[in-house]
């Protein structure tokens, strides 16, 4: 996993989030939570322990239905990936999820993967 590190004087706090399932098609709003205060994002990073199957595994973060990362974070097997944060202030009680992208409907991907969300 990648080191965040904060100017002085500011703290970061992070969500961690483990999913290990098997996916069949893209899956909108797999993992859902509310933040709980106004904030800037920092930093959104992946660790894929394992992914199988034959499809590219991708994820988005949205806040509210809108996209915050530049482009979607690709996950490979036994690999630490940064997303690219476009949009970062969040207000209080906004709406934040994490999308799977698997390719096509037909793919199985088979995933064990932790994400982190890390804002100030």
């Amino acid at each position: 996993m990648a080191v965040t590190d904060f100017p002085l004087g500011t703290s970061g706090q992070s969500f961690p989030f483990h999913i290990s399932r098997v996916l069949t098609a893209n899956t909108a709003n797999l993992v859902q939570f509310v933040m709980p205060h106004a904030c800037t994002v920092r930093y959104v990073d992946a660790c894929a322990r394992a992914i199988t199957g034959t499809a590219d595994a991708t994820i988005m973060v949205e806040d509210d239905g809108t996209d915050i990362l530049s482009s979607a974070i690709t996950l490979v097997a036994g690999t630490n990936a940064e997303g690219t944060v476009s949009s970062a202030s969040v207000a209080k009680d906004s709406v934040m999820t994490i999308d799977f992208l698997i390719g096509t409907a037909t793919d199985v991907t088979d995933i064990d993967v932790q994400i982190y969300v890390t804002w100030e």
